[in-house]
C-alpha cells in the first residue's frame, strides 16, 4: 500500500511538471486545458478502476495476477485511447453537430449514472452474458477474460471520456498528453483504490455532474463560452467536495463501530 501510494504520487507530481512545461512553452491557456483534461480523465479513470475490482472479484483472479492483467489493460487502454481521440478530433473538425451529439450525450450518461439507485454498490456482479459465453464454451484460463472484460470496459468507458475532455479543448496533443498520464498510474491507482474503495461511496454522484457540467459546456459552446480556468475550478470543486462528503460519512460510520 505504502509503495502504491509513493508510485500514486510520483506519477501525479510527473503530471504537474508536464503541465509546468506546458506553460512555459505553450502558455497557461494550453496548461489549463491539459490539467482540466487530465483531471477529468484521473476521475473518470478512478471511477473506471471499480469496475475492475468486480472483474477480478468475479473471476478470482490472484493479486499477483491481477498487476500483469493490468499492465496489458494499460497497453491496450494507450491504443484504443490514441484511435477515439483521432476519430472523435476528426467527427468534430468535420461535422461541427457533432458538439451536440457529444454534448448530448455526456449530459444524458451523468444524469443516468445520478439518477441510478444501484450505481454505488461495488459488490460483485455477474460480466456480460457473450463473457458468460465464452467463459462456458472456450477452455481458456480466466485471466484470458478478466483481460477481455477490462478492455472491453475500457472501450465502452472512452464513450464518456474522450468526449469529456473534447468539451475542453480539441487539441490532439492536449488530449492525448492528458489520457495517458491520466492511465500511466492506473496499477498503482488500482492498489489504493482497492483499500480505499468504501471511502468514497459517493465518487459516481461527483463523476455524474462532472458529466452533465461538460456535456452541458458543449451544448452552449456556440452561445456562450465557458472558459477552461472556470472548467477547471469546477471540476476540481465538485471532486473534492465528494471526497470530502464521502471521508466525513465514512468516518462518521466509523465511529458509531
Amino acid at each position: 500500500m505504502k509503495s502504491a501510494l509513493l508510485w500514486t504520487l510520483f506519477f501525479i507530481l510527473s503530471a504537474l511538471v508536464f503541465a509546468g512545461g506546458i506553460g512555459f512553452t505553450l502558455g497557461f491557456q494550453k496548461a489549463a486545458e491539459f490539467l482540466s483534461g487530465y483531471v477529468i480523465e484521473k476521475t473518470l479513470s478512478i471511477d473506471n478502476l471499480f469496475v475492475f475490482i468486480l472483474i477480478f472479484t468475479y473471476f478470482k483472479i490472484p493479486p499477483k495476477e491481477q498487476k500483469k492483467l493490468l499492465s496489458y489493460g494499460i497497453i491496450g487502454a494507450i491504443i484504443l485511447r490514441g484511435l477515439c481521440i483521432a476519430g472523435g478530433v476528426y467527427l468534430i473538425h468535420t461535422f461541427a453537430w457533432m458538439l451536440y451529439v457529444f454534448g448530448s450525450f455526456l449530459a444524458f450518461s451523468g444524469l443516468k449514472m445520478f439518477l441510478a439507485h444501484k450505481s454505488q454498490s461495488h459488490s460483485p456482479e455477474k460480466p456480460t452474458a457473450f463473457l458468460l459465453f465464452l467463459e462456458k464454451h472456450i477452455p481458456v484460463p480466466k485471466s484470458v477474460f478478466a483481460l477481455l472484460a477490462i478492455e472491453l470496459s475500457d472501450v465502452i468507458f472512452a464513450f464518456d471520456s474522450i468526449p469529456a475532455i473534447l468539451a475542453i479543448t480539441d487539441d490532439v496533443f492536449i488530449v492525448f498528453t492528458s489520457n495517458i498520464f491520466a492511465i500511466l498510474g492506473l496499477r498503482s491507482l488500482y492498489t489504493v483504490s482497492s483499500q480505499l474503495v468504501s471511502k468514497f461511496p459517493f465518487l459516481n454522484y461527483g463523476v455524474a455532474l462532472i458529466l452533465v457540467f461538460v456535456g452541458l459546456k458543449m451544448l452552449c459552446a456556440h452561445f456562450y463560452n465557458i472558459s477552461t480556468a472556470v472548467s477547471l475550478g469546477v471540476i476540481v470543486s465538485i471532486i473534492g467536495l465528494t471526497f470530502l462528503v464521502g471521508l466525513k460519512k465514512h468516518n462518521h460510520l466509523k465511529s458509531k463501530i
